[in-house]
């Protein structure tokens, strides 16, 4: 399978910084089918220095993919290791960041949300409030999200029209680097051609109905159409006054037939496979700084 991918990030129209940090990683890794790794992680609001957080995240993220993608796309059935790896990840970065902010005096955290694309296959890590969709002749969302309107809602003591105008929606019940324990969910499935994957932090998606969402992040094969659809999106939430960071990506399935995909002729190699896109975007010091 071969994807199209774009990604937007806005630091909104009220906070000083912005937040949120993502990765997008493209590689082919034989002429007809594609690694992809996207992730975003949302600094928590509440809590201090989110950016440094967020940023720390997807810099490990971005370290594991160079690690263990090669290994994993050999295997047939890599779904097992592939979540013991991110497991292990995650419970390792929940512990070095919340003891390094803890003595430096604060208390920080980040959400996550990770999707790997690989051998026709979709994985997910998912910690907090982004989310994932996928968005076809209907709007999918696969996620659900870590937060107590959610388990409200879940539990039937509120309805959606409860829930959408609930003041607690950006109350997390975990999350990355704060709270004694980090249980992620995990989720797979199959990717079909002509589907587009979403992936986006809550500013994204909250002063925006699922109906406009899957009319402006319809499927494209060209990546400038896929941004201009997440710039859009984006300006349609500034101007509905979401104050918090705005952040997504976009990843189309095109297919497996050669030729459709443009900026593989542009690729580079590395480590004898093409690297067709490499993006590291963070609002924060290096990683290591709170690690």
């Amino acid at each position: 399978m071969k994807y199209c991918a774009a990604y937007y990030s806005d630091i909104g129209i009220q906070k000083e910084t912005n937040q949120d940090s993502l990765l997008l990683v493209q590689r082919g890794q034989t002429q007809d089918d594609e690694a992809v790794l996207a992730v975003i992680c949302d600094g928590v609001g509440g809590l201090k220095m989110g950016e440094r957080s967020s940023a720390a995240v997807v810099a490990a993220f971005r370290d594991w993919f160079d690690e263990r993608v090669e290994e994993l796309y050999e295997q047939e059935e890599p779904e097992t290791e592939l979540f013991d790896d991110w497991d292990n990840l995650i419970q390792s970065l929940h512990i070095r960041l919340k003891d390094n902010s803890e003595k430096a005096g604060f208390r920080s955290g980040t959400t996550v949300e990770a999707v790997l694309f690989m051998k026709g296959r979709y994985y997910i890590c998912h910690v907090g409030d982004c989310r994932t969709y996928i968005i076809s002749d209907t709007l999918t969302q696969l996620t659900t999200d870590h937060t107590i309107v959610q388990r409200e809602l879940t539990e039937g003591k509120l309805t959606p029209e409860q829930a959408r105008k609930d003041s607690r929606q950006s109350l997390l019940l975990q999350c990355v680097g704060a709270g004694k324990d980090v249980k992620p969910d995990y989720l797979s499935g199959e990717v079909l051609p002509h589907r587009t994957f979403l992936i986006c932090c809550d500013g994204f998606r909250r002063k925006v109905t699922e109906a406009e969402i899957k009319k402006s992040c319809r499927y494209s094969s060209k990546e400038k159409k896929l941004h201009e659809a997440l710039e859009e999106t984006a300006q349609l939430c500034m101007k509905r006054k979401e104050t918090d960071n705005i952040t997504g990506i976009l990843i189309s399935a095109v297919g497996e037939k050669k030729g459709l995909f443009p900026l593989w002729k542009k690729a580079t190699q590395t480590a004898g496979k093409k690297v067709i896109k490499d993006i590291l975007l963070e609002h924060s010091t290096p990683a290591d700084k709170i690690l």
